[in-house]
């Protein structure tokens, strides 16, 4: 008996030592992956029927002039396993939209921000229109089916030239096959309601067709324990499996 409590207050002298060594572990630095946007375009209430599938320009708009029309973009994520396969034991830190925007007015008017709202129904890149998904079947509402009830608000880079928009959609990732990454995201501006608006609000950002290169993108960042770390976490796992067998 006196020999099974000796060990055990060994093994917890030793946890305790590896605990800090654990707590004060060195981990890499932290690392970014980016995915240009698999496909893209912009939904129009004015011309319901157009598909701008190879458009250069991803557009919102608010009251737009002659036909107080709305434009509102989708965007699809990459679907290709790759996207997806991080490094093994990788501790997903954020995931990221980034946009360019190019020309219109200013983002923030009042609530005239951009929110992103996660879509319900996919899309088809070169056949969607603000009527149609792709091209024959309806949405269930014109304009995009997405959930309302959820969305991240664009946030501009003040040091980029021209301005990057980025929305942290870490709250809304889900890899689950019928989840965010599976139908993609709808962009619009926060209000669409056209009163007190003097002209129109109008933003126009860089598609993934645009000559510049800038193609929207998600970004995901993450941090990899040190091996080392995880030979610790496996020694201490070891210890203390052992220490509950000779209590």
């Amino acid at each position: 008996m006196g020999n099974h409590t000796m060990w055990s207050v060994a093994a917890a002298v030793s946890v305790c030592v590896f605990v800090n060594v654990r707590t004060a572990e060195a981990v890499s630095p932290l690392q970014t992956v980016t995915f240009d946007v698999l496909g893209d375009t912009r939904l129009d209430s004015f011309d319901v029927d157009e598909n701008f599938g190879d458009s250069s320009s991803l557009k919102f708009v608010v009251n737009e002039p002659g036909d107080a029309s709305v434009v509102r973009s989708v965007i699809a994520f990459p679907n290709d396993a790759l996207a997806w396969e991080l490094p093994e034991n990788t501790d997903l830190v954020s995931v990221t939209v980034w946009l360019t925007h190019y020309s219109g007015t200013a983002m923030i008017l009042g609530d005239r921000t951009l929110a992103l709202h996660p879509l319900t129904q996919g899309f088809s890149e070169y056949d969607a229109t603000w009527n149609t998904w792709d091209g024959t079947q309806t949405w269930t509402t014109a304009g995009g089916d997405y959930d309302a009830g959820t969305s991240v608000t664009g946030v501009p880079d003040s040091v980029s030239s021209p301005t990057a928009y980025s929305w942290d959609i870490t709250s809304l990732w889900d890899f689950d096959p019928d989840g965010l990454w599976a139908d993609g995201a709808l962009l619009k501006f926060g209000s669409e309601d056209p009163n007190g608006i003097v002209d129109y609000v109008k933003a126009s950002f860089y598609s993934k067709d645009h000559s510049s290169g800038q193609a929207p993108y998600i970004e995901f960042a993450y941090i990899v324990p040190e091996p080392g770390s995880l030979s610790i976490l496996a020694l201490l796992g070891g210890l203390v499996a052992a220490a509950r067998r000779h209590i």
